[in-house]
C-alpha cells in the first residue's frame, strides 16, 4: 500500500516528479520478478504455440513448394515424353508413307509385269494363229494347185494321149505334187 500512497502523492502534488527508489526497493524487486514471471508465462503460453504454429505453417509451405517442384518435374517429364511421342509419331508417319509408296510402286511394277506377260501371251497366241492360218492357207493353195494342175494336165492329155495313159500321167503328176516340198 505504500506504493499506492507514494504514487498518489506524486500525482497530486504540483512539485517536480522525482521518484525516490530508496523507499521501496523490495517492491521494485517484487515487480521485476513479476515482470519476469509474466514474460516467462507469456513465452510459455503464447510464444511457443505461435512459434509452433509458424513452424507448422512454414513446414506446410515447404511441403507445398516441394510438391510443386515434384509436379513441375513430372510435368516436364510428361512434356518430354509427349514431345518424344510426337517425334516418334512423325517418324512413324514417314515410315508408313514410305511403306505405302513402296507398296504402291511394287504393285505398279507387278501390274506392268503382268500386262507385259499378258501382251507376250497374246502376241505368242497371235503368232501361233498366224502360223496356223499360214499353214492352212498353204495347204489350201497346195490342194488348189494340185487340183488345177490335175485338171490342166487332164485336159492336155485328153487332147493328145489316150485315156489309160492320161489317167496314169495324171496320177503321177498328182503324186509328184503331193510329195513336192512347198517353200514357206
Amino acid at each position: 500500500m505504500g506504493t499506492a500512497l507514494l504514487l498518489r502523492s506524486i500525482l497530486l502534488s504540483e512539485e517536480s516528479y522525482i521518484i525516490d527508489f530508496g523507499v521501496a526497493p523490495m517492491q521494485i524487486l517484487f515487480h521485476a520478478i513479476m515482470v519476469l514471471v509474466l514474460i516467462f508465462a507469456i513465452a510459455k503460453l503464447l510464444i511457443k504455440p505461435v512459434q509452433n504454429m509458424l513452424q507448422k505453417r512454414q513446414d506446410a509451405i515447404q511441403q507445398s513448394l516441394d510438391n510443386a517442384a515434384d509436379q513441375a518435374k513430372q510435368a516436364e517429364a510428361l512434356r518430354l515424353d509427349y514431345e518424344e511421342k510426337l517425334a516418334n509419331a512423325s517418324k512413324e508417319k514417314e515410315a508408313i508413307l514410305e511403306f505405302a509408296y513402296a507398296s504402291a510402286k511394287e504393285k505398279e511394277n507387278q501390274i506392268i509385269k503382268d500386262a507385259r506377260e499378258e501382251a507376250d501371251r497374246i502376241r505368242d497366241r497371235a503368232r501361233r494363229d498366224i502360223d496356223q492360218e499360214r499353214e492352212k492357207a498353204k495347204d489350201e493353195i497346195q490342194q488348189e494347185s494340185i487340183s488345177l494342175a490335175a485338171a490342166m494336165t487332164e485336159k492336155l492329155l485328153h487332147s493328145y494321149v489316150d485315156q489309160d495313159v492320161a489317167d496314169r500321167l495324171v496320177e503321177d503328176a498328182i503324186h509328184g505334187l503331193e510329195e513336192a516340198e512347198w517353200s514357206k
